[in-house]
């Protein structure tokens, strides 16, 4: 009689697959025991590997683009307030003494006075970076306004006088600071108050006790106390001595090529109070710009000194926080002793020979204070 079991010897079962013989189809490879193991340990550290190289080189490749996108930005930024500086020359025959004039007339967002890349609240980035100009100045060579914010890639933002649409990414250089104890600095990027000025303790609050040789970016701020002079080295290898009280600031440093040729190096500092001698290398462009006037020498010797006044008219109150609640209302002096200079008002320009000083107040015309012997 057939049963079931006898399809299935003793000792077998149909549900026992295992126990079965592989099948060998014609054309298919038989997998080796290594194969079916899965990967190897130094299979996965190399793949591991080559992942992080390609998310590495992704990352990079973003930064570089978002930098850049960021910088072109800023740099539309500046080319309409270059334009505004235009319309307001334009109406009223002069440039303002500084930015936050332009506000609300000209310019109607707080934005516009903004870096993209400037992460601090409500603070107008540009404010520090215009520097005063004469209505009658048709130097193209003269800067306007500038932007720290993007020298991490090597290249700031610059705009210069009379042409509103061409800008550079001029590579920016750091200057070398020395000089004993009571010299603070407040880097460009650290969060200040908004409506206090370089003139007033709390603008200091966050400031750093300088070391030797510390580098000091554009943007920075440098706080000289009472009884201290601090010299600041720049790359072309001018420099300024510092004696205190004073507070200055380093707005731009900077080098840039137009087409096969390299521009002179371009210093440029501010002084909101205090005194500063200056020693400027022949085919350098060197200025210093004070709340009432700018500075100008090449391969000269010369005092800067800016003695501030009172507070002058407010200015309209701002959205954000803004630096400047009045317009500036001080004198700034220059005293020449090797060479000549320029100095600039808002309603001229002036030269300035060895053994000659000048001055410019808040009505913007230069003049000549005294000539010295010898």
């Amino acid at each position: 009689m057939y049963t079931p079991r006898d399809r299935h010897p003793a000792g077998t079962s149909r549900h026992r697959a295992d126990t079965m013989l592989p099948v060998h189809l014609p054309g298919v490879p038989i997998p080796s025991p290594a194969a079916r193991r899965g990967y190897s340990l130094l299979q996965v550290v190399a793949a591991v590997a080559i992942i992080a190289v390609l998310m590495a080189v992704a990352m990079k490749s973003y930064s570089i683009a978002h930098s850049g996108a960021m910088a072109s930005l800023c740099a539309a930024r500046m080319k309409t307030l270059a334009m505004e500086l235009e319309r307001y020359r334009a109406d009223r025959r002069c440039y303002p003494n500084i930015l936050d004039e332009l506000y609300p007339e000209y310019v109607t967002t707080e934005e516009g006075f903004r870096c993209p890349e400037d992460t601090r609240p409500g603070v107008r980035t540009y404010t520090d970076f215009y520097i005063v100009r004469s209505e009658a100045d048709k130097d193209e060579q003269r800067l306007l306004l500038c932007c720290p914010f993007h020298q991490e890639s090597g290249k700031g933002v610059q705009v210069f006088l009379n042409n509103p649409s061409h800008h550079e990414r001029g590579r920016t250089y750091v200057a070398t600071l020395s000089g004993g104890g009571g010299v603070l600095v407040l880097p460009y990027d650290v969060e200040r108050p908004g409506e206090a000025e370089p003139t007033e303790e709390q603008f200091w609050q966050n400031a750093q006790a300088s070391v030797p040789g510390q580098e000091v970016c554009p943007g920075d701020w440098i706080l000289v106390t009472q009884g201290t002079v601090a010299t600041l080295s720049f790359h072309d290898g001018s420099s300024a001595e510092i004696a205190g009280p004073s507070q200055v600031m380093v707005v731009d440093a900077f080098q840039y090529t137009s087409g096969r040729e390299l521009s002179p190096f371009f210093t440029i500092l501010r002084l909101a109070s205090g005194y500063a001698y200056h020693i400027v290398q022949p085919g350098s462009r060197y200025e210093v710009i004070t709340p009432t006037g700018t500075a100008g020498a090449k391969g000269t010797r010369f005092w800067s000194i800016y003695a501030k006044g009172p507070d002058g008219a407010p200015l309209p109150p701002p959205k954000g926080k803004s630096k400047w609640k009045n317009k500036p209302k001080g004198t700034a002096t220059a005293s020449v002793t090797e060479g000549v200079i320029y100095l600039t008002g808002r309603f001229g320009t002036i030269d300035v020979y060895a053994g000659e000083e000048a001055e410019v107040t808040e009505d913007g015309s230069p003049r000549k204070r005294k000539k010295r012997d010898g």
